[in-house]
């Protein structure tokens, strides 16, 4: 789920408190804090590289920890410990730091929004307006994720796929397209679009997206 919906639960379900993940798209939209119990998300995506999380915790929901719970996870220790409880990853956290003041430098938050938008509109366009060359997942066009993309080639046509896939590196300079799970590749390639991805880096791709899709028809 991507923060645009919590407007939509927050109505559903006043009276309990919302646990968030918020990975995808943590830094790149305004928040609606209204009921949010718990808000986590990992820093690979939008704020830094793996090994660290960011949590916003609701200070009514501490101090009742769960007999099992182990106190590296226990955010009540955690806090009273000024998040020292344990040996933090102090460059995983330096990175999150630098990432953060680029962020406002760069207009903060409702500027990467912006970006976010224009990058992901440049993409599903050329999807839309492909005649079904391109589909995605067909999920309703206000619930599209801005971060993830997902789209296949030609219903999934695996020659064209594959001859997409390698255009797109040895033409383009072009990676990291087809995600490669536990279970395999499946159907949809997936253009990931966070913050580290520029604004004339996604042209390139909806350029290189169309530009195949007219010659292979």
């Amino acid at each position: 789920m991507e923060l645009k919906f919590l407007t939509y639960l927050r109505r559903r379900k006043p009276e309990v408190p919302l646990v968030v993940d918020a990975s995808s798209d943590f830094s790149s939209k305004p928040i609606c804090w209204d009921n949010v119990g718990v808000l986590f998300a990992c820093a690979s995506k939008n704020i830094g590289h793996p090994g660290t999380a960011v949590t916003v915790i609701r200070k009514d929901l501490l101090g009742n920890p769960s007999s099992l719970c182990p106190g590296v996870l226990d955010w009540t220790k955690n806090i009273e410990g000024e998040n020292l409880w344990n040996t933090i990853a102090t460059f995983n956290v330096e990175v999150v730091g630098h990432v953060m003041d680029w962020i406002k430098e760069n207009g903060g938050v409702k500027e990467m929004e912006n970006r976010s938008v224009y990058k992901s509109n440049l993409i599903y366009k050329v999807i839309d307006e492909s005649g079904g060359f391109y589909s995605t997942n067909g999920v309703e066009i206000d619930a599209r994720s801005r971060m993830n993309v997902p789209f296949n080639v030609a219903g999934g046509d695996e020659a064209l796929t594959n001859k997409f896939l390698i255009d797109a590196w040895e033409k383009h300079n072009i990676v990291g397209l087809r995600t490669l799970t536990p279970f395999g590749v499946g159907e949809y390639l997936r253009a990931s679009l966070y913050h580290g991805v520029e604004m004339n880096q996604a042209t390139a791709l909806a350029e290189y997206m169309h530009a195949f899709a007219k010659a292979n028809r």
